[in-house]
C-alpha cells in the first residue's frame, strides 16, 4: 500500500485568495516524469507501442504484438525517485505565470518517493523486437503500414514519432514525501506568514497503483522516427523528446 510522509517545505509565492488567505492547489502526480522514469497509474506496460501526434500531443495504442527481451534484474532494494516534473495541478484562484514557474519548481526540488524492494528491469534490442513484430503481422495477412499509422509517420515524420514503453522498476510499496521545513495536513506550504501563500495537496487519488508484489511501478519511453527501408522493413532513427508533454499525454490516454 502506499503511505504519506511529511518533513515539510517552506518557499515563497506571490499567489493569493481574493480574501488574503492562500490558494489551494490539489497536484496530480499520476504519470509524472521522475528520476526513476514515469509513475506507471494503472494502465501502462512495457512492450507497449503508442503512435504520438507531437501538434495535438495526443497518444493512440498501436495494435503491436512486441516481445521485449529484459538483461538480468538487478537485485531489490529501496530506490528514491526525485526531480518530479511533467505533473498536473488546480488550483481555486487565478496564478501568475511567475507563481506556476516556482511552484512547479518547488514540488521537482521538494517531494520525491521511496520505492521500497525495488528492482530495475532494463530491456535490450528493443528495435529488433518492433521489427520482429512488423513482420510477423504482415506475414499474418495483416497490413502494419496502415493499422500502425506507419503511412502517417512516413509521411510526416517531424509530427509524427512512436514511443515504445520499455524499461521498467518494480516494487512491492512507494511512498511520498514532502522535504523543508513546514507542511499543513499533508500539504506542501509553499509561501510564509498567516495569509497569502500556496498550500498544495496530494490526495490519495492522484497516486500510481504500486502495491503488490514486484508490479511496474515506474516505466521508462524511447521515441523514434521510423523508416521504410528497401526491403519494406521499419528503420528507426531515436529523437530526444518534451518529456513533460509526454506526461500530460500519458494522462489522456488513461
Amino acid at each position: 500500500m502506499r503511505s504519506f510522509i511529511c518533513v515539510g517545505a517552506a518557499l515563497l509565492l506571490a499567489g493569493c485568495t481574493p480574501g488574503g488567505g492562500p490558494v489551494k492547489v490539489t497536484a496530480n502526480l499520476d504519470y509524472a516524469n521522475t528520476s526513476l522514469g514515469y509513475r506507471n497509474s494503472g494502465v501502462l506496460s512495457s512492450g507497449q507501442l503508442m503512435f504520438w501526434d507531437l501538434q495535438t500531443n495526443q497518444l493512440v495504442t498501436v495494435p503491436a504484438d512486441i516481445k521485449l527481451q529484459s538483461k538480468r534484474p538487478t537485485r531489490r532494494r529501496d530506490l528514491e525517485a526525485s526531480q518530479v516534473r511533467g505533473f498536473d495541478f488546480k488550483a481555486d484562484a487565478s496564478l501568475t505565470s511567475q507563481d506556476e514557474a516556482t511552484l512547479k519548481a518547488a514540488v521537482q526540488n521538494k517531494v520525491k518517493f521511496t520505492v521500497k524492494d525495488a528492482q530495475r528491469v532494463d530491456r535490450r534490442q528493443i528495435f529488433t523486437a518492433v521489427s520482429t513484430a512488423y513482420t510477423d503481422a504482415k506475414s499474418r495477412g495483416e497490413n502494419p503500414f496502415s493499422s500502425w499509422r506507419v503511412d502517417d509517420a512516413t509521411a510526416n515524420p517531424a509530427r509524427f514519432k512512436f514511443v515504445l514503453l520499455d524499461d521498467e522498476v518494480r516494487a512491492s510499496s512507494e511512498s511520498i514525501e514532502l522535504l523543508g521545513e513546514r507542511t499543513a495536513s499533508g500539504s506542501l506550504i509553499v509561501g510564509g506568514g498567516d495569509k497569502g501563500g500556496i498550500s498544495v495537496s496530494f490526495p490519495n487519488s492522484t497516486t500510481a497503483k504500486c502495491s503488490g508484489d514486484q508490479v511496474s511501478c515506474y516505466i521508462n519511453a524511447s521515441v523514434f522516427t521510423v523508416f521504410l527501408n528497401q526491403s519494406g522493413g521499419l528503420d528507426y532513427k531515436p529523437t530526444g523528446f518534451d518529456r513533460e508533454a509526454l506526461a500530460a499525454a500519458l494522462r489522456d490516454l488513461s
